[in-house]
């Protein structure tokens, strides 16, 4: 990671984004300005777990149980997203944040 962000650097990217699931585990806030989670209520992750995993509920629960909760990620995150107005919405609220992220970093 510590490569491509260099590498980024270099060409002249005012920002780098990194996306993934777990990189709370990997302690990712040593090498970020800041740390965005996503979240959504637990009847909508239960549901979209039912749907896109074709599983049963005790076993979507047992899945929830087992990760981090959303207040662990929310005391580690900057800011926190929601999904549960949908992807439009999601990307939106990206959007805007990304643009003054990008403001600010023209200003430094």
């Amino acid at each position: 990671l510590r490569e491509k962000q260099a590498a980024a650097k270099k060409q002249g990217c005012l920002l780098c984004v990194l996306d993934g699931a777990l990189l709370m585990d990997i302690n990712v806030r040593q090498m970020v300005d800041q740390v965005w989670a996503v979240a959504a209520e637990r009847e909508t992750r239960i549901q979209r777990l039912l749907a896109g995993r074709q599983i049963s509920r005790p076993a979507a629960e047992k899945i929830m149980r087992n990760q981090i909760s959303p207040e662990e990620y929310a005391a580690y995150a900057d800011a926190v997203l929601s999904t549960d107005d949908g992807v439009e919405s999601l990307a939106a609220e990206i959007a805007k944040r990304l643009a003054e992220l990008e403001r600010r970093a023209k200003d430094k």
